[in-house]
């Protein structure tokens, strides 16, 4: 029988396992393959010392390591698929924010229909106040809401009694409590997604009205 293959030395067993182990994480690492561990596991026990092998806990070790090794690729795929749908550069990703509705705290547009806002709740309040304003700055509607639940609907009156015309607007609600003056809130609402551009280093979101925000303003997705 040629043993010219099989280590004579139980000194380099060790070093074959660790070898071995090594080289799997290696290969797991860029390719992800289960079939490359198993390959080099089966040439390390055909090729071991039949009368002196390899010790159990050397096994354990490796198959621990294979499993952390494979737990962390698994680990990266996912996030990369997460990445790819949310915010990768793969067009066919991308397109599917096309249509959405996000929520964001910039301006939200407004098209006749009444507009659900949030905000978080403020049970001190004893009185709350919408405050609407144009993307010029200008307040065109003050309207008393209650700051308990966080939950506000601004319908579309201005000051002025009419209705405000289309268009994109910003929404914080002032907070007393008797007559103390409590921290300001942005209220964020639902606008719809027309169009997504790759003009930086992440995708920017055009919303309906022309507001562009990036992917890091967006608060919730329906």
């Amino acid at each position: 029988m040629d043993n010219s293959t099989i280590p004579t030395s139980s000194a380099n067993t060790p070093t074959l396992a660790t070898q071995t182990a090594e080289t799997a994480a290696d290969a797991l690492k860029v390719d992800a393959n289960f079939d490359t561990f198993l390959s080099l596991l089966t040439a390390q026990l055909r090729n071991q010392d039949p009368l002196e092998p390899v010790d159990s806990t050397n096994f354990v070790a490796q198959l621990a390591k294979f499993s952390a090794v494979e737990q962390q690729v698994q680990t990266n795929t996912a996030l990369g698929e997460i990445l790819g749908a949310l915010g990768g550069e793969d067009a066919s990703s991308l397109a599917l924010w096309l249509g959405a509705e996000v929520q964001t705290p910039g301006p939200v547009f407004f098209g006749g229909d009444t507009i659900d806002l949030t905000k978080s709740p403020t049970p001190d309040a004893t009185q709350s106040t919408l405050v609407v304003r144009n993307l010029a700055g200008d307040v065109i509607a003050r309207q008393e809401v209650s700051g308990q639940d966080g939950k506000i609907t601004w319908n579309g009156l201005t000051n002025a009694g009419g209705e405000a015309p289309e268009g994109s607007y910003t929404f914080i609600v002032e907070n007393m409590k008797g007559t103390t003056k409590l921290p300001t809130q942005d209220a964020a609402g639902f606008s719809k997604v027309e169009e997504v551009r790759l003009d930086g280093e992440a995708p920017t979101l055009l919303l309906q009205g022309r507001t562009a925000i990036g992917l890091d303003e967006v608060l919730a997705v329906r």
